[in-house]
Formats: structure tokens, sequence, C-alpha cells
């Protein structure tokens, strides 16, 4: 029996998503231009502010940097790319939630065990733990992405309730409130 390179297939499959995902950043960062110019830039300056702005903006950048993969430049962007989202979407869950701080709180705590995980296997590249903290990561990343799609899901049904049909429908309403991402 033939043996097969599996680490080759996976880097194969992987680099041929790197243009893709620039696309797709690209196309994200295009079509909400407008909404950050009239929602980040003429407001006054704040931390969430800056966090909107670290999150977007690593985000180009670690796209791009994948295009020309490094150790080092993967564990520093990835890692304040990584943080930066999950204090965005915490952000975001608490202001869709009335500014609940329990809300916040639980979406962060939610990000710790992926994000300690992935860390963990950055640093660690060649230990033997790594290969089941890979196995690991996608499903607390998943059970995270879970939990803040509900909590959006949830807060957009508080508010809309029943009158989703008269703003569009549903499919209008993922797109305006960012649910489309987890799509």
């Amino acid at each position: 029996m033939p043996e097969v390179n599996i680490d080759g297939r996976i880097r194969f499959v992987t680099q041929g998503m790197y243009p893709s995902n620039i696309a797709l950043v690209f196309y994200d960062y295009f079509l909400t231009l407008d909404l950050e110019v009239q929602n980040i830039w003429r407001k006054q300056f704040r931390l969430p502010t800056l966090i909107f702005l670290l999150n977007r903006y690593l985000g180009i950048a670690f796209s791009i940097a994948l295009m020309y993969p490094a150790a080092t430049q993967e564990i520093v962007f990835g890692t304040l790319l990584s943080l930066t989202e999950a204090v965005f979407f915490a952000l975001r869950a608490y202001a869709l939630w009335g500014c609940k701080r329990v809300i916040f709180i639980a979406v962060i705590l939610a990000y710790i065990p992926g994000f300690s995980a992935n860390l963990c296997t950055m640093l660690l590249r060649d230990a033997p733990a790594t290969l089941a903290l890979n196995t690991l990561i996608p499903v607390f990343f998943i059970l995270f992405d879970t939990l803040v799609l509900s909590l959006s899901l949830a807060a957009l049904w508080r508010s809309h309730g029943s009158s989703l049909s008269k703003l569009g429908g549903l499919p209008a309403l993922f797109f305006q409130h960012g649910i489309i991402y987890f799509v």
C-alpha cells in the first residue's frame, strides 16, 4: 500500500485557501467601509474603537502574511488577531445584550480554552501533546462560535421578534447584524 503524505496534502489545501481568504477579507472590507467611516472614524476615539481597528486591520495584515508563512509571523499575528477577535466578539455580544457584564465575561471565558490550546500548539510545535491539542482546538472554537451565534440570534429575536418579515426577512437581517459570519 502506498504511503500517503498527509502533511503535504493539508499544506496543499491550506495554501490554496489563502487567496480565497484574502478575497473574502477584502470583500467584507469594501462592503462595510462606508459603515466603518460613519460609525468609527467620525466618532470619538475610545477603547472599543481601538479594538475594532485592531481586529479589522490585523485581520487584513494576517491574511496577507499567510501568503508568506513564517513561524514567528504566524505566532505573533495569530495571537494578536485571536485576542482582538475574542474581545471584539465579547464586546459585540455585550452591546447586543444591553451592556450586561455577565455576557462579556461568558464570551471571554468561552474563548480561553481554544486560545490556550492554539497558543500551546504554536509554541510547542513538535511536542507529543500538540497532536491531542490539535484535535481539541476545532471543538473549542466551534463551541465558542456556537455561543456567540446563539447570543446574536437570541438578541436579534429579542429586538425584532415577530417583525422579522417586515424588515426584509431573516437573510437580510443576517447580513445587517453580522450573523452571516457564522454561516
